[in-house]
């Protein structure tokens, strides 16, 4: 999440909420700007986070300590005095090894909600904060400003079946990466809109802004540009060592697979021309199938946990391998397909994890009675 200098300034509340141990990057630069301001850092800064307290400004006893936590400086800061359970300071150093940043990592003990702290920070410095804390099926837009990369977490829950993702660059070339489970189930390669796949690419009027934008910086798949032609899919290096850019396919989703209960996804968005502006939706799983499960036809009036099971059912649940009052049991596994009329009696049903079920239902296959077998 980016904040301005302006912002800064005055004291900004935190715009997205940080979760208890997760680490963030406070990544702390100077724009590129049209008053012919040096980029890099210089002079004396601090940066701050503050407790937001009562109407007197004081924090009480039973307040939560936002400001506990594990903090890390590995490249371009210096520890202030300043710390305690509301309150820590971080100075600005000039002298790391990446000159026009300043950068700290921050463990929170508790998460912080929108709008429970307040950042702070002297000097004309902008900020960005990653990554950030999404769910699925949230819009999340991100207003402009360079940032390479700006990384999103998301909560899918659960479920299974298909991942939409929209990806939309607006204008400027945006690069888009989706890990999940541990693999990186998307790649865009570079994306713009229609009238700029003619100006970013070799020939176009602002082929040159996109090489500057990158240049030095290294590549997502390793290497620094430029790097030798070639590549394949999305992917594509030209002869002038810079990525070909692609029309974005926005309002069509680009999907992946859910197959499994992993829950937590990352995007990674590299958007290395100054001003770009994006947004991301990753849409919540829509199953592809219902999953199976052993049935018995026979059914009893209180409990059926001793029935054979020599059928096989379809079922429609809100969570996988628990079956709730509401889910529902059909026929075949497509999406939309007939029920099973259970008699308004209780069925033994046997969901994937062998979990024995007593379940009611009646002619519209919804339960409306469930407990587990013993």
């Amino acid at each position: 999440m980016q904040y301005t200098a302006e912002e800064l300034r005055v004291g900004t509340p935190i715009k997205n909420p940080l979760i208890a141990g997760n680490t963030y990057t406070f990544l702390l630069y100077r724009p590129i700007n049209q008053t012919g301001w040096n980029t890099y850092l210089s002079g004396s800064a601090y940066f701050t986070v503050e407790t937001v307290g009562d109407v007197n400004k004081h924090y009480q006893s039973d307040l939560t300590k936002f400001a506990e936590g594990v903090f890390d400086n590995p490249d371009g800061t210096d520890p202030l005095p300043v710390s305690s359970s509301f309150i820590f300071s971080y100075g600005l150093n000039t002298g790391g090894s990446e000159p026009m940043t300043s950068s700290f990592t921050f463990v929170p003990d508790n998460t912080i909600g929108i709008g429970q702290v307040l950042f702070r920070a002297t000097g004309n410095y902008d900020m960005d904060v990653s990554p950030l804390e999404e769910g699925c099926g949230v819009p999340t837009p991100f207003p402009g400003g360079q940032a390479y990369p700006t990384t999103l977490n998301f909560e899918l829950g659960p479920d299974t079946g298909t991942v939409g993702c929209l990806l939309d660059p607006f204008g400027f070339p945006d690069r888009f990466i989706i890990n999940w489970d541990g693999n990186i189930v998307i790649d865009t390669g570079y994306l713009t809109d229609n009238s700029g796949v003619t100006r970013y690419n070799i020939g176009g009027d602002r082929r040159q802004v996109f090489i500057n934008s990158l240049l030095g910086k290294t590549a997502p798949e390793g290497g620094t540009y430029p790097l030798p032609p070639g590549g394949s899919g999305n992917n594509i290096i030209l002869s002038d060592g810079y990525p070909q850019c692609f029309e974005k396919t926005w309002p069509t989703p680009v999907n992946f697979t859910k197959d499994n209960s992993t829950s937590g996804a990352t995007v990674d968005v590299y958007g290395p021309v100054p001003g770009t502006a994006w947004n991301v939706t990753v849409n919540c799983p829509v199953p592809d199938s219902y999953p199976q499960a052993s049935y018995s036809s026979g059914g009893d009036a209180v409990n059926d946990c001793g029935g054979e099971m020599f059928f096989t059912v379809y079922l429609e649940l809100a969570t996988p391998n628990i079956v709730a009052i509401g889910d529902v049991v059909h026929s075949s596994a497509n999406i939309g397909s007939g029920v099973i009329d259970g008699n308004d009696l209780f069925h033994r049903i046997q969901t994937g994890d062998g979990t024995d079920w007593n379940a009611k239902f009646g002619a519209d296959g919804i339960i409306t009675q469930v407990n587990a077998c013993p």
